[in-house]
């Protein structure tokens, strides 16, 4: 009786750890895609505080990781449509890429890369 409850702690302890390693190894570790050929301006937050900005070389990638455990980002991107400036706000998430770019009319655009 007594083995089989230190087997059954043992298992809890494994099970615990393990849930702890998947729980913390999402960290939003994106990859992002210019699709022009001008210098994207961007900015990310992954806790909603503050923001970081970034620039994005033409048709280049960066990877930008979260390390504070979230697993999005918000993306912000500011744009001049006619005489206002426009920004652009999407959500993108843990280990998935995003094309950012400009159409014809200069409108921004995020976009899952497929």
């Amino acid at each position: 009786m007594a083995t089989t409850g230190k087997f059954r702690i043992f298992g809890a302890l494994i099970a615990g750890a393990v849930a702890f390693g998947i729980g913390s190894a999402a960290r939003a570790d994106v990859l992002f895609h210019n699709t022009t050929g001008h210098t994207v301006f961007f900015g990310v937050t992954c806790d909603g505080q503050g923001v970081d900005q970034w620039t994005l070389a033409p048709y280049g990638n960066r990877s930008l990781v979260c390390n504070n455990g979230a697993q999005e980002m918000r993306v912000f991107i500011k744009t001049a449509h006619g005489a206002d400036t426009v920004t652009v706000r999407a959500t993108v998430w843990d280990g998935r890429t995003y094309n950012l770019g400009y159409d014809d009319d200069g409108d921004v655009s995020i976009a899952r890369r497929g």
